[in-house]
């Protein structure tokens, strides 16, 4: 089939880094979206949300060392 693919246009955001176990990502998104709140920021609905997986658990077998960044697009 076809496969689709695309430029992410640059957009404002916050971001979050989680060192540790996927496991912890639902923790960290939630308290990223606490801060938002408790901040006045406001997410832009239409915008982008990101994870980004930067080490491979492959090559880090170690759940300590695995990075995650999350982008939340914001107003």
């Amino acid at each position: 089939p076809e496969i689709l693919t695309g430029q992410l246009k640059s957009f404002k955001a916050l971001k979050t880094t989680l060192k540790g176990d996927y496991e912890n990502l639902k923790e960290a998104w939630e308290t990223t979206m606490t801060y938002i709140a408790e901040n006045g920021l406001q997410t832009d609905e239409n915008g982008p949300m990101l994870e980004a997986y930067i080490n491979n658990p492959m090559e880090q077998p170690n759940p300590a060392d695995w990075m995650t960044e999350i982008y939340i697009a914001l107003k």
